[in-house]
């Protein structure tokens, strides 16, 4: 639950306060349990005398309603209380999955390269040429390293630490003629600052070959292990690699070029961040699609070294997010694979589908269907370009490359923020998933946000 909610509750109250039809109390009740501030399970009755009663307790006036509410359910301490509760569930309990990448000046191999088998004559002149066999060279080297130094356990910044390989490398294509290995690490957290149910974790990371990167997909895990675990995360995957380029081992780095470098996407775990509720996910792709707006109007503006209209400037400043976390979602400038709805001339079609969905009671399913059979039905320029042209682009890449791909809600259990360039740090990641986070905290709730307010930075219809 995020702050934001209680500001638009505090609107609600006042009416109460001056309010002295009972009718008129019932549905301010009912739209402060539609925002989640206070609980669904309170029964609001009309009562003899003119009262009205609310779990048990009984109040003769707006006035006294408006004391009571804010007595029992929403004074200060429990805003606090429940703001903080829902941030540590949403911590510990949805998943996030990565995808970190690394670049090697030798990489110039295309999704077309990787799917060459060993049955293609010229599959070897391929390899050698276009960089897969030295991707290969440093996936077993990179490997074998980190099996030598953590074949035991070892101590690393209070944690211990040990690697194995699974012997289940898996390839994204499935016939390229290269080796995919996959590590398992078990790392026991001796000293952390939270408070965690578990101390030691089973992480798998796959070690692949993507377009022009060595790609890690790694097992999902919550906020809580990336944040305790941080630095022994560092060590393992990045201190070799990225923003510590003078000094790596293998030659690779977190190349955040659109050209040349891979993508840092994130998959959130859709069980427990959306808790089978289709309003809670359609909040989230509204305010994630309106604050990267936002964001790119003041990006816009900044490149071009103009100012803000004085309704744009007041959008910003009641933004939810700061200007730091918008720039968050706007620094990444690939297009091609993680186009934002505005970039692919889907907006009209996203806010006719939202308000379509907003007439009916729909699932999780059927919202995640209508969004790609009505919303992600266009491809940009730059995809099609990078597929070799438009007749090349077919109807599951434009469910694919969109910033929120929603093609593996249903066999996965996850959505997958692709807007984001490949991290130069665990703490990179971190700060990302931090807005994603106040982004949900902001969605769950059952008032359905409309997209005109959330322009506006009033979010609430």
């Amino acid at each position: 639950m995020h702050i934001r909610m209680y500001e638009k509750a505090e609107e609600i109250i006042k009416t109460i306060k001056t309010e002295s039809d009972r009718n008129q109390w019932k549905k301010q009740i009912e739209s402060l349990q539609a925002l989640g501030v206070i609980p669904s399970s309170l029964t609001c009755r009309e009562e003899k005398k003119n009262e009205i009663s609310l779990a048990g307790l009984f109040f003769k006036s707006g006035e006294e309603l408006e004391q009571g509410l804010r007595k029992y359910w929403i004074n200060k301490d429990i805003q606090q209380k429940q703001c903080e509760d829902e941030e540590a569930y949403i911590k510990q309990n949805v998943r996030i999955g990565t995808e970190f990448t690394f670049h090697h000046p030798t990489f110039l191999f295309t999704m077309k390269d990787l799917e060459k088998s060993s049955s293609d004559g010229d599959y070897q002149k391929n390899n050698r040429e276009k960089g897969i066999d030295e991707g290969n060279r440093i996936i077993a080297q990179w490997t074998a390293d980190l099996q030598r130094e953590y074949s035991r356990q070892k101590l690393l910044s209070g944690s211990k630490i040990t690697a194995a390989n699974t012997g289940h490398g898996h390839k994204k294509y499935t016939n390229a003629a290269y080796e995919a290995v996959e590590i398992m690490f078990e790392i026991e957290i001796k000293d952390t600052l939270q408070d965690l149910q578990d101390r030691t974790f089973l992480w798998k990371v796959n070690f692949d070959l993507d377009p022009s990167c060595i790609e890690l997909q790694a097992d999902p895990m919550p906020y809580c292990f990336f944040a305790n675990c941080g630095y022994c995360i560092e060590t393992l995957l990045f201190r070799h690699t990225g923003k510590y380029r003078r000094t790596s081992k293998y030659g690779l780095e977190a190349d955040k070029s659109i050209e040349t470098g891979g993508g840092g996407h994130i998959s959130l775990d859709v069980g427990a961040a959306f808790s089978g509720n289709a309003v809670y996910m359609r909040n989230f792709l509204v305010l994630y699609s309106c604050e990267a707006l936002k964001a790119s109007i003041e990006k816009t503006a900044k490149e071009q070294e103009k100012e803000l209209t004085e309704e744009q400037k007041k959008w910003m400043q009641r933004s939810f997010l700061t200007e730091e976390q918008r720039q968050l979602l706007s620094e990444s400038k690939d297009v091609a694979n993680a186009p934002f709805l505005f970039e692919a001339d889907e907006w009209l079609r996203f806010k006719h589908f939202i308000a379509d969905f907003d007439r009916q009671q729909a699932s999780i399913e059927e919202f995640v269907r209508g969004m790609q059979e009505q919303v992600y039905v266009n491809a940009t320029r730059e995809l099609e370009i990078a597929m070799g042209g438009a007749e090349h682009v077919e109807v599951g890449d434009k469910w694919h490359y969109q910033a929120v791909n929603l093609e593996h809600v249903h066999d996965d259990g996850r959505i997958e923020l692709r807007r984001f360039d490949a991290q130069e740090s665990i703490n990179e990641l971190l700060q990302q998933t931090e807005v994603l986070f106040q982004i949900l905290m902001m969605a769950r709730t059952n008032r359905k946000i409309s997209i005109d307010k959330a322009l506006e930075s009033d979010y609430f219809a």
